[in-house]
Parts: structure tokens; C-alpha cells; sequence
């Protein structure tokens, strides 16, 4: 078990990794499915003992839900700026 898990949290990680149908998606660490975010509280906190990392399959890393945010509203923020810059064209 990692350090920056509890008890719950391992079981309940071990648990809904192995229904992953397709086995080549099963994570073989908590340290793949981590963000980086949580990885950065854990350090700071001390109980980090790892860092997220590639995924051994070769299946992209995925952003973590604050970086989708903030890519959508950058987009959102361009469409805007493109939307004035017609209206005053």
C-alpha cells in the first residue's frame, strides 16, 4: 500500500481497477492513475513516494481535471474574443 492512500482508499482503488474489462487498461500502480495535483499534496504533506507516471502500455497520460477546466475556458475566452473581434469588424 502506498503511503499516501489509506486502507479504504487502496481497497477501493484495487477494486474498481480490476473491473476494468479490457486488462491492458488495468493500472499496475496508484502512482498511474494519480494526478499530479494530488501527487504535490502527498509530497508536501510527506506522504508521497512516487510521481505519476507514463503508463507502461503506452496510454497517454491524462490531464487532470483542473488543467481540462482551464483549457475550456481558455477556449471558451478565445471563441469570445473572436465573436467581439467580428462584431466590430
Amino acid at each position: 500500500m502506498k503511503p499516501c492512500m489509506t486502507t479504504e482508499d487502496a481497497a477501493e482503488w484495487r477494486q474498481h481497477n480490476e473491473r476494468l474489462v479490457a486488462r491492458n487498461m488495468r493500472a499496475l500502480s496508484p502512482c498511474e492513475d494519480c494526478t499530479v495535483r494530488f501527487a504535490v499534496e502527498m509530497r508536501l504533506a510527506g506522504r508521497c513516494d512516487g510521481w505519476p507516471e507514463d503508463r507502461p502500455d503506452g496510454r497517454p497520460w491524462s490531464r487532470s481535471a483542473d488543467e481540462r477546466q482551464e483549457m475550456a475556458r481558455r477556449r471558451w475566452r478565445e471563441s469570445k474574443q473572436r465573436t467581439r473581434s467580428r462584431a466590430t469588424a
